[in-house]
């Protein structure tokens, strides 16, 4: 057992310092996080050589032993969403009208005609979101396992995940022993070590009848940024070129763009 995870901004209060330090005494550790809004983001300052970077969340172990309290290791937990644009006003409105008209059929109500909390709402741009967090998710997972880092988890919705297959050449995955999965080795890996690193896949599960659905962790995939890599920068592009063999659907485009203005415009042949 251990003390139940607990924001390092609480221990302003003496009372839940108390309750914290309580906890961490009857269970021999504990661990306290850190996030924007409840304590502060942890930070790595920059170099002329590296950037700077905040974590989501870190977690630190509090160790307690002879009468004294240290600290122990570190991990680190990145949270990815989806980045949705637009205004939000039409979509609350929408929401509001149908929670006064429908009042407890309002579940049902919106589970038929979704719609209601998307209108005005434009979708994210999936490319950015993948290479914007994939940059600093590799410079990330490097940090677990090192010295004091515990480990790096990335938690991300299915939807996410399943967006980013197309990214990173839809890896294979196996299921291990004790029910995580990795991704199939190839045999262009590093032999070297790899850091302490996973993806958390999770879901909601709307069927239960809560306030707020539950949180269902699908898949736990360890991962490595060799393997990550590997996959984005040699095996996509790979599928791309052999998606372009045979066939030049690229000057296809241009051409059906330009036929507008340009209908005589042909195609040069090439000498394969």
């Amino acid at each position: 057992p251990s003390a139940r995870p607990t924001p390092a901004s609480l221990l302003s209060d003496s009372v839940a310092k108390h309750v914290f330090q309580k906890a961490v005494r009857a269970a021999g550790h504990g661990y306290l996080f850190f996030q924007d809004k409840l304590g502060g983001e942890i930070s790595i300052l920059g170099t002329d050589r590296s950037p700077e970077m905040a974590f989501d969340i870190t977690i630190v172990e509090i160790l307690h032993a002879a009468g004294h309290y240290s600290l122990g290791r570190y991990g680190i937990l990145e949270v990815q969403t989806m980045d949705f644009h637009g205004s939000y006003k039409k979509a609350v409105s929408n929401l509001r009208d149908a929670l006064r008209l429908h009042k407890k059929k309002f579940p049902d109500a919106l589970r038929t005609d979704q719609a209601w909390a998307a209108e005005d709402i434009e979708g994210p741009n999936i490319a950015n979101v993948f290479k914007r967090t994939f940059y600093q998710m590799m410079l990330k997972f490097e940090l677990g396992g090192k010295g004091a880092a515990a480990g790096t988890v990335l938690a991300i919705p299915q939807a996410v995940w399943d967006s980013w297959q197309s990214f990173l050449g839809k890896p294979e995955l196996e299921r291990l022993a004790d029910g995580t999965y990795q991704i199939k080795s190839t045999k262009q890996e590093s032999t070297v070590p790899q850091p302490n690193a996973y993806i958390c896949v999770f879901d909601l599960d709307a069927s239960k009848e809560a306030p707020i659905s539950p949180v269902i962790v699908k898949q736990f995939i360890k991962v490595s940024p060799d393997q990550l890599a590997h996959h984005a920068f040699s095996v996509v592009p790979k599928n791309m070129l052999c998606a372009l063999q045979g066939q030049d659907s690229i000057l296809a485009s241009i051409k059906t763009r330009l036929m507008r203005w340009w209908p005589e415009l042909e195609i040069a042949a090439r000498s394969q």
